[in-house]
């Protein structure tokens, strides 16, 4: 069959994505011989597709409704130009040449679904790759700051529909904050504070951040991006600096325009509420405790969450570090309790839920001092310790934790008992969802992750796990020693990774 099947569409796409791509008028994208395909240009027709495309909407069924709209007799030849506009496309992408006859001689006997097809494929390798939210800030940073065209900032500007120059984006984030209806200020003051960054990214100054009268999510985003414990580095490079801000401004704009769910740290309410001997996040405190309460029998009693031990969610440069061990959730240990671990460390591990411990080895737990209360990790990782030494070890390996808290034995808390204090559908812990967002954040960087304990939690967890190239196990779940022997295939991973600047 030469043509795209003509199914009547079981839901009408085109009136999506006419209002969410701003399409007026589809014969100008896909009927060459008509006047409405002359009014836009190549580049601004291969544009409107990337985007519909870059936004998931299906293509096909798009046409396949447009095929439906112009199939009574009087507008079948509307239909008849659809292939040989295709190919017109086809040609302006590969040669930058709408009418290129040898390139659209290549496709005379392609089907309409091979032609669409193939339209996808060169949409998503050499157009939509161009576009993309750090594209947009760095061009309008140079356009706006750096005296340069402002040619690549319209460009970017049309894909997103994003006008940083538009105030009348803060009346969408009043709406945002009436809709989530929230205590506090939350997104209204965020345009301009994004604005503040674009001014200060030219000279590198962080010196303002965090700043008196911020909302708590400001204050948490700069605790992300800026954080205690790079400010040292930072401070000898504005390269670096630089960096941080641009990553800022796109986590900004991303929050602002794409309404992505702010992910920040929400240990900091922790320290902020934190009274006596309870260390459970106060938006957690509940579930926790029913949970505590559901334990009734004596075996049941292993499985107790210790409220009055500091959570130890994650340990190490989370945000740079080149390995990466994924584990379940810090054990009780009667003789470390013995030893007044828990009491010496505490303040160690509640600055480090806030990263705000500026140690030069941030793997603290290979510390001399420590390892005579705590060996358990430096025992697992001394072949590593050995051959790359405790500074370099401690620089670029992390670890964080599935699980905050501290337990004898691990036990899942009951979906049951999240959904009724969060909504339907919520699997996990706010505490949780933090931890892997640096899952996520350590994949963006390419970081090699080791899943110790507990695969089938962490792989449902963070689905992008799953087909990670970078992703190794351990064979002995209950002894995890980084060791070559310990490791199912990759270790010479870790050490190229290890190795690596």
């Amino acid at each position: 069959m030469n043509t795209l099947q003509l199914e009547a569409p079981s839901e009408r796409l085109t009136e999506v994505v006419e209002q969410t791509i701003k399409v007026d008028n589809w014969r100008s994208l896909l009927d060459s011989l008509s006047h409405e395909f002359k009014t836009t240009t190549p580049d601004e027709k291969i544009g409107t597709l990337a985007k519909i495309v870059y936004h998931g909407y299906d293509l096909p069924q798009l046409i396949n409704e447009y095929k439906q709209d112009y199939c009574s007799e009087g507008y079948k030849h509307i239909l008849n130009n659809l292939k040989g506009s295709l190919i017109h496309l086809l040609s302006f992408l590969i040669s930058e040449d709408i009418v290129n006859y040898k390139i659209s001689k290549q496709f005379d006997g392609k089907t309409e679904n091979e032609l669409v097809q193939t339209l996808i494929s060169l949409l998503k390798s050499k157009v939509i790759p161009t576009y993309s939210i750090k594209n947009l800030v760095a061009s309008y940073i140079d356009y706006r700051h750096n005296g340069k065209s402002e040619d690549k900032y319209k460009i970017q500007s049309r894909f997103f529909g994003i006008d940083f120059n538009d105030k009348r984006i803060e009346n969408s984030l009043i709406r945002r904050e009436k809709a989530e209806n929230v205590l506090l200020h939350t997104y209204i003051n965020l345009f301009s504070f994004l604005q503040s960054i674009f001014e200060r990214i030219g000279d590198a100054n962080i010196d303002w951040l965090p700043e008196m009268g911020m909302s708590l999510l400001q204050f948490r985003l700069c605790k992300k991006h800026v954080p205690d414990m790079h400010l040292q580095e930072l401070a000898y490079s504005s390269e670096k600096r630089k960096q941080h801000l641009m990553n800022f401004a796109i986590d900004l704009t991303e929050i602002i325009y794409l309404n992505k769910s702010p992910m920040t740290n929400p240990w900091f309410e922790l320290n902020s509420y934190n009274q006596g001997d309870y260390f459970i996040h106060p938006a957690e405190s509940k579930i926790i405790d029913r949970f505590n309460n559901s334990l009734k029998n004596e075996h049941s009693e292993l499985f107790k969450i210790h409220t009055e031990i500091f959570p130890a969610a994650f340990m190490g440069d989370v945000f740079n570090s080149k390995v990466v061990l994924l584990t379940l959730n810090p054990g009780f240990d009667e003789n470390e309790e013995e030893k007044d671990f828990y009491g010496k460390y505490r303040d160690w591990f509640l600055k480090e839920l806030t990263h705000s411990n500026r140690f030069e080895c941030p793997l603290y737990c290979l510390d001399e001092e420590y390892a005579e209360y705590s060996d358990y990790w430096k025992k697992r990782l001394r072949i590593l310790e050995e051959y790359f030494g405790k500074e370099v070890l401690g620089k670029k390996l992390s670890k964080i934790q599935f699980f905050p808290y501290v337990s004898k034995k691990f036990k899942s808390v009951p979906h049951k008992f999240i959904e009724n204090e969060f909504g339907a559908g919520k699997k996990y812990l706010p505490t949780q969802e933090y931890n892997f967002h640096l899952v996520r954040e350590a994949i963006k960087r390419d970081a090699v992750i080791i899943i110790t304990r507990s695969k089938n939690l962490w792989l449902n967890a963070v689905t992008e796990l799953q087909g990670y190239p970078n992703l190794l196990y351990t064979k002995n779940a209950r002894q995890p020693y980084i060791t070559e022997n310990n490791m199912i295939g990759g270790y010479d991973k870790i050490i190229a990774a290890l190795t690596s600047k």
